[in-house]
């Protein structure tokens, strides 16, 4: 398989339970000596089938410009992650270097046509509306008043930075409307409220996907397509704004659109930080699950794919021991190791 978050958490969270120990592979400064005194009984040895730790957590390149090629943002109620970069002396990134990447411009394709744009040099012609125009010029007012001596102090310039943000989103506005706008972060902010159960150690474990969701308190929405269930929970909701907004946060996601299920369509929305905030880790997000990785596991066997896994005999009251079948994919051959 390759190495990916969910592997990387397996790795700590058995490294830190208490029967094994309840410590890092290599003791730090703060471990007492009573801890040291339980035995350390748990050997993690780590297959990897690519070359590299990371899975699609990875940082590319393009122009020679560092792109994170997946999962590229973290939110801020991911506690877990959060955790692993306290863990690990990891730092966000500055939020220019995240925000840069949009200073360009955004805008929706459809297909076939240019649905909206987003961006500071919109042209105004002759079939702009009035409104429209207005919000424009305004908004390029407020870009050239943040650049004088008076729009350079810090309650000035944020004033003028966030009226200009709105001026330009003025084409969201026009298209979707304000309303969903609001609508929308209020049930995506519904779903976190219950999603953080998931961080509180008496929640679970569940037998079935259905027992999860059910207990979470989102069993409809997780049976329920996106486009039905949003239009049934708030009938004014724009139906422009699911069909693409929510469609086109889908596609980048997971490949999909509106039509998947609307509980993973919310965990797709807040990662697009429609609620709280988004941020990347400073050097590349792909150093959380490297990271923990070498923080927790005693071997890591890069370029071996796993073909088969065997329980040997043991006496009675032994540990079962098993056998490892990896197949070396550079090597072209398989081997075996025991644990």
């Amino acid at each position: 398989n390759t190495t990916h978050y969910r592997e990387a958490s397996a790795a700590y969270y058995l490294r830190q339970h208490p029967a094994f120990g309840g410590r890092p592979k290599k003791p730090a400064d703060n471990v007492s000596d009573s801890d040291s005194d339980v035995p350390d009984t748990l050997h993690i040895d780590l297959y990897e089938r690519e070359g590299s730790l990371g899975g699609r957590v990875k940082l590319g390149s393009i122009d020679n410009v560092p792109i994170e090629e997946g999962a590229g943002v973290v939110h801020d109620s991911n506690l877990h992650i959060i955790e692993f970069m306290n863990v690990l002396g990891l730092q966000r990134s500055p939020p220019s270097d995240f925000n840069n990447s949009t200073e360009a411009g955004v805008m929706m394709w459809d297909g076939t046509n240019i649905g909206w744009r987003l961006d500071e040099d919109l042209n105004i012609d002759s079939d702009t509306c009035c409104l429209k125009r207005m919000a424009l010029k305004l908004s390029r007012w407020c870009g050239d008043a943040s650049k004088t001596r008076v729009g350079g102090m810090p309650g000035v310039r944020k004033a003028l930075k966030v009226c200009q943000q709105t001026c330009q989103r003025f084409p969201l506005f026009d298209r979707y409307g304000v309303y969903s706008w609001w609508s929308m972060p209020r049930i995506i902010r519904g779903v976190l409220k219950k999603w953080v159960r998931v961080y509180d150690s008496t929640f679970g474990p569940h037998s079935s996907v259905r027992q999860f969701a059910t207990d979470m308190g989102v069993d409809k929405m997780a049976q329920t397509p996106a486009n039905v269930y949003f239009g049934e929970v708030d009938p004014r909701m724009n139906n422009k704004f699911v069909t693409e907004i929510v469609s086109s946060f889908n596609r980048i996601n997971y490949g999909q659109d509106d039509r998947i299920q609307a509980f993973v369509t919310s965990i797709s929305l807040a990662g697009m930080a429609i609620v709280g905030d988004v941020f990347s880790v400073k050097g590349g997000n792909f150093k959380v699950p490297e990271g923990i990785i070498h923080h927790s596991v005693d071997s890591i066997r890069l370029g071996s794919r796993v073909t088969n896994v065997v329980a040997l005999d043991s006496c009675v009251g032994d540990p079962t021991r098993f056998r490892v079948y990896h197949r070396n994919e550079d090597e072209d051959s398989n081997t075996h190791s025991d644990t």
